[in-house]
């Protein structure tokens, strides 16, 4: 029987997953396969996991007529719910940030048409994100700093330009040290010459590990 195989492999310590017609699990790094039926009965075209347990996968198709969706699992891919995002053009990719927090997109580009969905409840319902004029073929996030994930996606428009997309968003890792400045930028206003101006700022340990401030750096000051 022939197979298709969609994306790229999903891997998560020692779980590794590739979906398409079916899923393709190992839960030793490789070393030993399983089959199981994919989420939906067309198929998935990606999937992501936030840890061993909580994952994404969606898929679609626009021809001849247009939808999309996206499944959850909570038990590492045993199972997976029904279609809980269901969409008017193809799903593309997912990326699981946390078990809560997740994204979907997709899109047609002959439509010039393109979506990425965000759900905070780790896929039982979603919002949209954004909205663009190019069918999003890419997602995927990566920590920044304590305090932020960089969620890119990149996409084609129906002249086959390319396109990149970025969600600065604040999340902080509060298994470490954060460090939240408030504000974060100083303006002194007019200060006569021969005067002190002085404008306080805060520095926090949101965090759950000890901060140590060892020294503090301006960057770009404009007078």
């Amino acid at each position: 029987e022939d197979h298709w195989v969609a994306g790229t492999v999903e891997r998560v310590d020692r779980m590794m997953m590739a979906v398409g017609s079916q899923h393709w699990i190992s839960r030793d790094g490789g070393e030993t396969w399983t089959t199981a039926p994919a989420a939906d009965s067309q198929g998935d075209y990606g999937v992501s996991f936030a840890d061993t347990l909580h994952g994404l996968t969606g898929g679609g198709r626009n021809d001849p007529d247009g939808i999309g969706w996206a499944h959850y699992t909570m038990d590492g891919g045993l199972t997976w719910s029904g279609r809980t995002l269901i969409t008017g053009s193809a799903i593309r990719g997912v990326e699981m940030v946390t078990p809560e927090i997740g994204f979907a997109a997709g899109g047609n580009y002959l439509a010039a048409t393109g979506e990425i969905w965000k759900t905070t409840d780790g896929g039982l319902t979603w919002n949209l994100d954004a909205a663009m004029d190019a069918e999003i073929t890419v997602i995927e996030s990566e920590r920044m700093s304590g305090a932020y994930v960089d969620v890119i996606a990149a996409g084609v428009y129906p002249d086959f330009r390319g396109g990149v997309w970025r969600n600065h968003l604040y999340l902080p890792d509060l298994s470490g040290p954060v460090l939240q400045v408030d504000p974060d930028t100083l303006d002194f206003g007019m200060v006569a010459r021969g005067d002190t101006g002085t404008v306080i700022t805060t520095f926090r340990n949101i965090g759950g590990a000890t901060a140590t401030l060892y020294g503090v750096q301006t960057g770009h000051p404009a007078f």
